[in-house]
């Protein structure tokens, strides 16, 4: 059994969650205002207009959907480490996906919500290690260990964190 040093677990676990705030945060929760246009039709909300048009153009600032306009924002810099480790390495994008996108590992909850962390965290383990091991058997692959998804989450949160800078 490998020991993990807990900072690092820890910094690993906060690291998941900003991830998954980051991956969600873009979309908009609104895509209607509450106006309605000359036709009768509800008008989009401002917040979906700039969600659709981010990187294709700005109409405030003259710019054309034609040309991609490159925006340096975090979500943009967190989804360009998640396709450069999903190339170089998968198992451990397989594992950060699960933990960041399908189960939203601290997406909802605040700064001082540490323990309800920790659990949704744990929690968050063991259903990837049943997916992995899911996928292992279909595959005829050896089975993963909780201990072996915690590796895989640390060195792949760094991975992350160097890459999203």
């Amino acid at each position: 059994m490998i020991q993990i040093p807990p900072e690092e677990l820890r910094a690993a676990i906060w690291q998941v969650r900003y991830f998954s705030q980051e991956w969600w945060g873009e979309t908009p929760i609104r895509l209607h205002s509450r106006e309605v246009g000359d036709d009768g039709a509800p008008r989009l909300h401002n917040d979906f207009i700039d969600y659709l048009e981010d990187g294709l153009g700005d109409k405030r600032r003259g710019g054309s959907r034609s040309r991609r306009v490159e925006v340096d924002s975090p979500r943009r810099r967190v989804t360009k480490a998640f396709r450069l480790l999903r190339r170089r390495a998968p198992k451990e994008f397989d594992v950060l996906y699960c933990m960041c996108v399908l189960d939203q590992v601290g997406r909802t909850l605040r700064q001082h919500e540490v323990d309800e962390l920790l659990l949704e965290f744990e929690a968050s383990v063991r259903r990837t290690t049943q997916r992995m091991n899911l996928r292992a058997a279909k595959r005829g692959d050896p089975e993963v260990t909780e201990d072996e998804i915690h590796i895989l989450v640390v060195s792949g949160a760094r991975k992350l964190l160097l890459w999203a800078g």
